[in-house]
Parts: C-alpha cells; sequence; structure tokens
C-alpha cells in the first residue's frame, strides 16, 4: 500500500516539527501523489524528515491531522489497537461513566466514545477520512466492549465543516434513555437527545471536589444544565442548593436527579445574568457560587464580547459571597486563554472590593486527557477561589 506524502513548508516552522498532530493547508509546500479522504497521508519536513501518519481533509483549514509518529495506515487493526490502548489508560473496569476515547489525544482524531455505567456507548464522528472508516469503528467497539446500547450520535459542527450529513442512530439495544452515574449522583440521560453524547463528563471530578467544601453550606449552581454541581453538592451535606439554568429541559433534567438521588434542590428557570442581579439587589449571601456556563466565545472575533460577559457573571458572583466563601468558575471557550480569563477576574474582584485568594486550578477530567504537544486540548479551565 503506498501513501501520499505531504511536503511542508520551511518557514515558519509548522508546529507539526515539534510534536503538534495538525497541518494547516497553508503549510504544505507541495504533494507527492493526489490526497483523499480514504487514503492515509505520510507528512514530511521540508527536509524530507518523517513527521507522521495523517488523515486528510480538503474541506477544513487543518488538512492533515497525525494519527501516529510511525509510518502506518489507518486500517481495522490498528483502528482496534488504538481503541484498546486508550481504554487501559484509563483502567476503565467496564463499570464506570467516563469518556474512552479522545480524538487527537488517543491518536483518533474525529472520534469520541463515550460509555455510560460500562453497558450504554456512544460514539461520535467529526471528521470526513473517519466515516470512511465508520465500519470498522463500530466492529472494533463491539468487539471490545459489547455494550449493550451502542449509539451514534455523530451530529456536532464538525460534520458539517467537513460536508458531512448528520446522524442519530440506535444501533444496538432498544432503550437510550439510561440512568448514569456521574461524580457522586445519578442523572437521567437520554442518548439520543441530550446535549454531547448525553451528559457532561469532562466536569465529573470538579463536581467531587466542589462537593467536598460544601457540607452545611449553600450552594448556588448557576447555568446548571443537568445539575451536576447542585446534586453532588447535595449529596456532600449542603444545607441548601439552588440550580439555575435558562433552560426548561435542563432544570426538568435537574428535578428528576434529586429525585434519583433523594436529595433536595430548589430550581429556577432563568436568565443567569438576570438572576444575580436580582440577588445582588436582594442582598443575598451564598456560602458557595458556580459558574459553570456554556461558550461564550466560538470564534476569536467574539473575544471582546465574552470577555465582559464573563466579567458581568464573575462581578456579580464576588458581591454575592459570605466573606470567606467559595467561587467555582469556568470557561471552556477555547478562544479564551488561561491568563486572560485570570486578569478578568482580578478586575471582577477589583471592581466587587472583594479580595480573593486562588485555592485550586482546574481543568477537565483525566479520561479527557491533554495532549502535551496540543495546548488546543486543555479545552475546560477552572479556579477554585476562596473571598476573604
Amino acid at each position: 500500500m503506498k501513501a501520499v506524502t505531504a511536503y511542508l513548508r520551511k518557514k515558519p516552522q509548522p508546529r507539526a516539527e515539534v510534536g503538534h498532530p495538525w497541518v494547516f493547508a497553508a503549510e504544505v509546500a507541495r504533494w507527492e501523489g493526489e490526497a483523499s479522504v480514504e487514503e492515509t497521508v505520510f507528512a514530511r519536513s521540508a527536509e524530507g524528515r518523517f513527521l507522521g501518519s495523517a488523515i486528510f481533509s480538503p474541506r477544513s483549514s487543518i488538512c492533515l491531522r497525525i494519527f501516529s509518529r510511525e509510518k502506518i495506515f489507518l486500517d481495522e487493526k490498528v483502528i482496534k489497537e488504538k481503541i484498546e490502548n486508550a481504554i487501559k489508560s484509563r483502567s476503565f473496569s467496564g463499570k464506570e461513566t467516563m469518556r474512552l476515547v479522545w480524538s487527537e489525544a488517543d491518536g483518533l482524531p474525529g472520534l469520541t466514545i463515550d460509555a455510560y455505567n460500562g453497558r450504554a456507548v456512544v460514539f461520535q464522528i467529526t471528521h470526513a477520512a473517519m466515516e470512511k472508516k465508520r465500519p470498522s469503528i463500530i466492529e472494533a467497539i463491539n468487539d471490545v466492549l459489547n455494550p449493550d446500547t451502542l449509539v451514534e450520535r455523530s451530529d456536532g459542527a464538525g460534520r458539517k465543516m467537513e460536508g458531512l450529513p448528520e446522524r442519530k442512530e440506535l444501533l444496538t439495544g432498544k432503550n437510550w434513555l439510561i440512568e448514569a452515574t456521574i461524580g457522586a449522583g445519578r442523572f437521567p440521560v437520554d442518548l439520543m437527545s441530550d446535549q454531547k453524547s448525553g451528559a457532561y463528563l469532562d466536569q465529573a471530578t470538579n463536581y467531587l471536589r466542589v462537593a467536598s467544601c460544601c457540607a452545611g453550606k449553600s450552594v448556588l449552581d448557576c447555568f446548571c444544565n443537568k445539575g451536576g454541581f447542585a446534586i453532588n453538592a447535595a449529596l456532600a451535606g449542603a444545607k441548601r442548593v439552588v440550580a439555575v439554568d435558562i433552560s426548561q429541559d435542563a432544570i426538568d433534567s435537574a428535578k428528576k436527579a434529586a429525585e434519583l438521588n433523594r436529595v433536595s434542590i430548589e430550581t429556577s428557570v432563568a436568565n443567569v445574568f438576570d438572576d444575580l442581579r436580582a440577588r445582588e439587589k436582594s442582598r443575598e449571601k451564598w456560602d458557595v457560587i458556580v459558574l459553570d456556563p456554556p461558550p461564550f466565545s466560538r470564534s476569536r472575533n467574539s473575544l471582546e464580547s465574552a470577555i465582559r460577559g464573563y466579567r458581568e457573571i464573575n462581578l456579580r458572583a464576588f458581591k454575592l459571597l459570605q466573606p470567606g466563601g467559595l467561587l467555582a468558575t469556568y470557561t471552556c471557550s477555547h478562544h479564551i486563554q488561561p491568563r486572560e480569563f485570570l486578569q478578568m477576574l482580578r478586575e471582577a474582584a477589583w471592581d466587587a472590593r472583594r479580595d480573593a485568594v486562588i485555592i485550586e486550578d482546574q481543568f477537565q477530567a483525566p479520561d479527557h486527557p491533554t495532549l502535551l504537544a496540543m495546548p488546543e486540548s486543555r479545552y475546560l479551565h477552572g479556579w477554585m477561589i476562596r473571598v476573604l
């Protein structure tokens, strides 16, 4: 089998020469052969040094995504081996709810696989080359995991960029409405309709860490979604928990989760910006506030407005916290750098006339690993901050 070869430009130095898995179309000086989504591409430096084996996209500015530093082809055997290796790296016992394959971080760009309680598996394909490998992916998942339920949720924005149709399909089993343990809590999950693959799994460890500070405390969970922080805080012994989200569906899910876990929480369907202003006007005080909003910025063009939005909610939170209170604040807007977010937090605390200390930096859960050479793979940033 012969691979197409892409020779990269010499200057400016492509990041692939220092380990990054992406090659941009503008970085390719010449092609040896005709690239296609069906074929593996070998990436080489301008001098001919081998950089890696990659999949090709004709539509994306990222034309190559390297899946191995060895000269190999992405065939059925390699796909199965990479899935097996990804699972082994997570010490998966077959019962957990976690991400089993995380795209480039596991050498399978454009593929994610999540397991719910070990028995329900959801996968998503977002790259045209991976779409060509779909039968091999399904076969490997069934061979390695043998799930009771297998769902495809290839419905993300990435597929549109690749010119692929959206696909939601129940491939194995009969029931896509399940209950899953995330953190310490049990949550209702609709694998076919809920966001992501059914739930946000990247905050699971942060749920537990924040909950460990909530015993006997009042907790305000803003942008609560399914109530991950709220439910885990209630289970940890919080004296009062309020969950706020603009989505009625999200609040309904949080209520169902409270019933499943036999805990009591209060809920509010509201715009969080308006809700925080109203609570400040009422002179409320809280022991713990969680801010876990959806991305405020999906492009560099909206960075300024995104920072304003983050500053607004964090300013209100600083004002609402008791002395000694805890703010857990997060961003998944990958165009916002941590230093920019921290500067915003400093300004918000100063405007609120509050001194504060950083207790802990937080990131996505370890089952969403960060590839050392790819800073973009660390997309969730959070801070636990104590107000003095």
